[in-house]
């Protein structure tokens, strides 16, 4: 049996925000993305969230986009803003 590497599936922050917001999250933000990764510490390599990926570019892998997913469903009244009453 042999083992063949594959590249992890990388986002940029602008993706992983769209992809977000893409799932609904309507008030997910760049800003609210930077705070996230700032108060979880999820540049901390032991988290294997994401890495350096080109120069000083950071990328983030396929369980950050997880994580961010799982922070907006514990707090929807942050990142959905609600339709209005019809």
């Amino acid at each position: 049996m042999a083992l063949k590497e594959v590249e992890k599936r990388k986002y940029l922050p602008g993706e992983v925000v769209k992809k977000v917001r893409a799932e609904g999250w309507n008030r997910f933000t760049m800003d609210s993305h930077t705070k996230l990764w700032k108060r979880l510490s999820a540049k901390d390599p032991a988290k294997g969230y994401g890495a350096v990926a080109v120069g000083n570019t950071w990328c983030w892998y396929e369980p950050w986009v997880n994580r961010v997913l799982e922070e907006c469903q514990q707090h929807p009244d942050l990142y959905r803003r609600q339709a209005p009453a019809a």
